[in-house]
C-alpha cells in the first residue's frame, strides 16, 4: 500500500514539473520574439531557412483565336533501314509500332517482338518498298 501511495506522489510530481516546463519554455519563446528573435519555421515544420529550386513553369498555352483550327503536330515517322537479305525496290510485308510510328520489315520488327526502337508492340502494317522520297530513304507504302 506504501508502494501505491509513493508511486502516486511521484506521478503528481513529474506531472506538475511537466507541465511548469513547458509553460516555461512558451514564456523564454515569447520573450525572444519581443527582443527580435524570431525563429522561422518552413511549412515542413523545421526550423530554418531553405533555399529549395523553384517550382517549374507551367507549359505554354496555345492561344487559339476565333475562326482558326489549330494545326495537329507532325509526327515525326522512323523508318528502320532494311538489313542486308532485302532486294531493292521490291514489296515486302512491313510492321508497324503501335507506340512511335516506327515502320520496318518484317524480318527485322517481328510483330509478336517489342519495337527496337521504343520497346511498343509491333503490329502488321501492309506491303512497302525500299525507295527514296525528296532524298529521304524510307519506306514507300503499296496503293493496294
Amino acid at each position: 500500500m506504501v508502494y501505491i501511495i509513493i508511486a502516486i506522489i511521484t506521478l503528481a510530481i513529474g506531472f506538475i514539473l511537466g507541465l511548469r516546463s513547458k509553460a516555461q519554455a512558451k514564456i523564454n519563446r515569447r520573450d525572444s520574439i519581443r527582443q527580435g528573435n524570431v525563429h522561422v519555421k518552413n511549412v515542413d515544420g523545421m526550423p530554418g531557412h531553405r533555399n529549395a529550386p523553384p517550382p517549374p513553369a507551367p507549359p505554354k498555352s496555345r492561344i487559339i483565336r476565333e475562326g482558326e483550327i489549330p494545326a495537329p503536330p507532325v509526327e515525326k515517322i522512323v523508318h528502320i533501314k532494311p538489313g542486308t537479305t532485302y532486294k531493292y525496290d521490291t514489296y515486302v510485308s512491313v510492321n508497324k509500332c503501335s507506340n512511335c510510328n516506327a515502320i520496318g520489315r518484317q524480318l527485322d520488327m517481328w510483330d509478336h517482338n517489342p519495337c527496337p526502337k521504343c520497346g511498343g508492340r509491333v503490329k502488321t502494317s501492309g506491303a512497302a518498298k525500299w525507295g527514296e522520297v525528296d532524298g529521304v530513304k524510307q519506306w514507300i507504302k503499296s496503293k493496294i
